[in-house]
């Protein structure tokens, strides 16, 4: 078994400084698939039609960062991300996570 350190990706924000996302943990990617299934992740403007799924957007974005900078509010990233950022860092998180949105293929190993 290869050994895999969980070092998660960089991403810069609006504000010029770098962010690190970290790979959800178990227990938060089993809230965390519930959360996917009621966002797009791709047309990511659509997200902001109904008040739900901007919350959701919201949580999910809080809880992404806050793992590696807990010290972010809700507000702050709502400051520092635009909607370029939003879906880079769910695509990331989505990623390093190894969780794979509906209609993706299983990679071939």
């Amino acid at each position: 078994m290869k050994k895999i350190l969980a070092l998660g990706e960089k991403i810069i924000l609006r504000d010029g400084k770098e962010y690190t996302i970290l790979p959800f943990t178990l227990e938060d990617m089993e809230w965390a698939m519930d959360k996917f299934s009621k966002i797009n992740v791709e047309p990511i403007m659509i997200n902001f039609y109904e008040e739900e799924t901007r919350t959701i957007l919201y949580e999910i974005l809080t809880k992404i960062l806050n793992y590696a900078h807990p010290d972010l509010s809700e507000e702050d990233i709502k400051k520092l991300i635009d909607l370029k950022i939003a879906k880079e860092i769910l695509k990331i998180a989505i990623d390093i996570s190894g969780y794979k949105m509906g209609g993706e293929e299983e990679e071939k190993k």
